[in-house]
């Protein structure tokens, strides 16, 4: 063309049509969500978790649908915060995305301490979420925001519980899974 500009993106269209951005309003759009690697993390952690309700035996629909929630939410809070311009509204959605991936992660977790899965089954997918949880939290870092909360101390009765030397179950997957029958 005569503008002189290099065109450095060239978009296709069906039918056949074509459309040139040119190198400076292609410069200005930055980085989208989708090269983010904290992103595409969490698309791997995504198709992992789909992979692995595939085998998930019937009767824990409730388990699933919080998983397939909170493994969405992450994803979506990622590219949400991208797109934030304001500091406070861009760590609100990595701080929900940061909670959504140690809910992802707690309920493998769990069904882990349940037997639904086996450890082997859901090692891969906790290490990526406490992988993306690490990546978040150094982003949020670069907007000021520290990530030590009052909540992320034992609460005290456990550590009422430790200091006493109180019996505790003999594991966590008896806490976990235990039914809401009471036992007699």
């Amino acid at each position: 063309s005569g503008t002189g500009l290099r065109h450095e993106l060239r978009l296709f269209f069906p039918a056949g049509m074509t459309m040139e951005v040119p190198r400076a309003i292609g410069n200005a759009w930055g980085m989208t969500f989708e090269n983010l690697r904290v992103y595409q993390a969490a698309v791997l952690l995504d198709e992992l978790v789909m992979a692995l309700i595939a085998v998930i035996p019937p009767g824990n629909y409730r388990e699933i649908d919080q998983l397939k929630r909170a493994v969405a939410s992450l994803r979506h809070n990622i590219a949400e915060a991208h797109g934030c311009e304001q500091p406070g509204r861009k760590g609100n959605h990595l701080e929900i995305a940061r909670g959504s991936g140690d809910e992802v992660r707690s309920i493998l977790i769990r069904f882990g301490s349940c037997q639904v899965l086996d450890q082997r089954q859901i090692d891969k997918p906790c290490v990526l979420a406490r992988t993306i949880a690490k990546m978040l939290t150094s982003w949020l870092r670069t907007l000021g925001r520290s990530y030590r909360h009052s909540c992320c101390s034992p609460m005290p009765a456990v550590r009422a519980a430790v200091q006493c030397r109180s019996p505790v179950p003999q594991s966590s997957a008896e806490v976990l899974c235990r039914s809401s029958v009471p036992q007699s």
